[in-house]
């Protein structure tokens, strides 16, 4: 038997790490601090390149939905963003560190940055092997190699993975057969299956965030700059959306490895996680990173608000209106909830069912949302357009749901659907033949993140959505005007700005 070569010392390999953050989240990356603190913990060096603080344009969905927020004065607060060329920021750190490992965490619309910025990479440096993990990696691996920007895709989670992988390199053994991750080798791909072992919640080391400049802790929140930690306390979701990938991802691994993707963390590793982040950074703001967050026996709640009580941290969470009654109120504001977001998507009963695979009726939305009357935190109502098989009359059904909601409800505006990797209504929109399936959402490029169908073209989808919280909020006697308002035309951008002026002046 050849013994194998030795390449490296655990202290002597660099790692660096990937953020390709243009979307101004202004959040930590929870993966990047979890990542950092794993590989910490075997002995390697590692470093991070965070593109948060460059500016790019904000697209102008985004733009309309912030409407009715609340203002941050940018200028009186402590973020400043970068005035340098990204690129050129980005290779020079590479040279610096001279990494022997880059390894990318990517959303869907957040992987044509990272796409950029590898192949604006120096030769020997794409030579190395880089590395591609997140979401996206897991349903568009496909994608990644056919861009040729990297020999290597993590599938699902992470941490057994990266690990494994690194310490591969260091000790020069084959990259080729580990659980978990995709490799090319001489223009074929190999597809190893996902790990079988759980990765166990309770046991992972805290996130270490050190890489991440100062400014990266904060982050508008209610009109004011706050400093914000993510805290994840679940992993998945139990329902079945279908314009959602967590369904694809339990999925996956009940077919590949036979292990339940959905899981809680334990209040008391929940606890220890919050102490920590509280001890290490003087946190004054939390975000609950989970997608119902409140998908929990009331049993579990109560656990929930006991520990909580402890520290009453202000934090905000999303969850859906099923979850949500009014003794669960009683139990966020012990906790001291400052902000809450609950999806119902559409507010066609019908359509939801069938198209969307929420259950949910009518009745039980408006009931969740109403059991926060008279609470002292803020809700808002999260919901779609331009899903496939949509039109503009099914649209204005999610108009009229909303306006049935309490006036308590932040009217918000509505976001555009896109058929991202991994989901039931991708897979839906390019049997219908309205969405290419070689394409991937790019939040850089609106129109890659649409549909288009004849019966609710892009066009009126903008507009839409240009004026949605107008639609919300303005009395019905004055929604000719706002359909005026829609249109991309001199008429139209100063009819909206009239209507914007006067619904922001009430």
């Amino acid at each position: 038997m050849v013994k194998e070569k030795y390449y490296k010392r655990p202290g002597d390999l660099r790692i660096l790490l990937v953020y390709p953050n243009i979307q101004q989240a202004l959040m930590v990356r929870y993966s990047i601090g979890l990542f950092t603190a794993l590989l910490k913990r075997e002995g390697f060096q590692v470093g991070l390149f965070d593109t948060s603080f460059y500016r790019e344009r904000i697209n102008k969905n985004q733009e309309y939905a912030q409407i009715a927020l609340k203002k941050v004065d940018w200028a009186e607060s402590s973020i400043r963003f970068k005035t340098t060329n990204m690129l050129d920021d980005w290779v020079n750190k590479v040279e610096e560190f001279d990494p022997d490992i880059i390894a990318l965490s990517v959303a869907e619309g957040t992987y044509s940055v990272g796409r950029v910025m590898i192949r604006a990479l120096p030769d020997k440096y794409r030579k190395i092997p880089i590395l591609w993990g997140g979401v996206f990696a897991t349903f568009g691996a496909e994608v990644i190699f056919r861009d040729n920007v990297g020999n290597f895709v993590c599938r699902g989670e992470g941490e057994h993975s990266l690990v494994e992988f690194c310490h591969r390199v260091c000790k020069g053994k084959s990259l080729y057969n580990i659980p978990g991750i995709w490799a090319r080798k001489d223009g074929k791909i190999i597809r190893n299956s996902l790990d079988p072992v759980p990765v166990d919640l309770d046991t992972l080391p805290f996130p270490d965030y050190s890489l991440f400049e100062e400014q990266a802790f904060y982050r508008p929140m209610q009109g004011e700059i706050r400093r914000v930690f993510p805290i994840e306390t679940q992993r998945g979701c139990p329902f079945k959306c279908t314009f959602c990938n967590s369904p694809a991802k339990a999925s996956l691994y009940k077919n590949e490895s036979d292990l339940r993707f959905y899981r809680k963390k334990s209040i008391r590793a929940v606890r220890d996680e919050i102490e920590h982040i509280q001890k290490k950074y003087g946190v004054d703001f939390i975000y609950m990173l989970t997608d119902t967050f409140l998908a929990m026996s009331d049993k579990e709640f109560d656990e929930l608000v006991e520990m909580y009580s402890d520290f009453r941290i202000p934090f905000w969470m999303n969850t859906s209106p099923q979850t949500m009654t009014r003794y669960r109120a009683k139990g966020l504001e012990e906790m001291n909830l400052l902000r809450m977001n609950m999806g119902f998507q559409h507010g066609n009963t019908e359509f939801r069912k069938k198209i969307l695979k929420r259950r949910s009726s009518e009745q039980s939305i408006v009931e969740g949302f109403e059991s926060c009357v008279g609470s002292n935190f803020t809700v808002a109502a999260d919901c779609m357009l331009g899903f496939p098989g949509e039109d503009r009359r099914l649209a204005f059904d999610t108009i009229e749901l909303f306006r049935k909601l309490p006036k308590i409800v932040e009217p918000t505006g509505g976001f555009i659907f896109a058929p991202f990797h991994g989901t039931e209504l991708r897979q839906k929109a390019a049997e219908m033949g309205c969405y290419d399936k070689d394409l991937f959402c790019d939040f850089a490029d609106q129109n890659s993140c649409m549909i288009n169908q004849p019966q609710f073209p892009q066009k009126e989808v903008l507009g839409l959505v240009k004026t949605y919280i107008l639609y919300q909020t303005i009395p019905k006697s004055k929604w000719k005007w706002i359909e005026k308002a829609e249109n991309n035309t001199e008429e139209g951008e100063h009819i909206f700005e009239q209507l914007v002026t006067e619904l922001c002046e009430k």
